[in-house]
């Protein structure tokens, strides 16, 4: 039996948990996002340190979040299937 791996793509991975969010927790990311932004303005090019500082500043916050459930989900079954994620 012959496995096929798809490269593994971050930004893939970033789109599916983000589809998993309920609409709640969307605006919830959206109100992090903009509090992290602080009086910068969001645009293409102040995005990535925006979410760079979301992410170093909130991630160990969110911790019930379908985000990290998705990725425990993702990775539990990874290892089921003797695959890394």
């Amino acid at each position: 039996m012959q496995l096929d791996f798809a490269p593994f793509d971050p930004i893939d991975k970033i789109a599916e948990l983000t589809r998993s969010l309920t609409y709640g927790e969307m605006i919830d990311l959206a109100a992090e996002l903009w509090k992290a932004a602080g009086d910068a303005e969001i645009s293409a090019k102040t995005l990535p340190a925006i979410l760079h500082r979301w992410a170093s500043e909130t991630r160990h916050q969110h911790t019930g979040t379908a985000l990290l459930r998705l990725d425990q989900k993702i990775s539990s079954e990874s290892a089921l299937h003797g695959v890394e994620p």
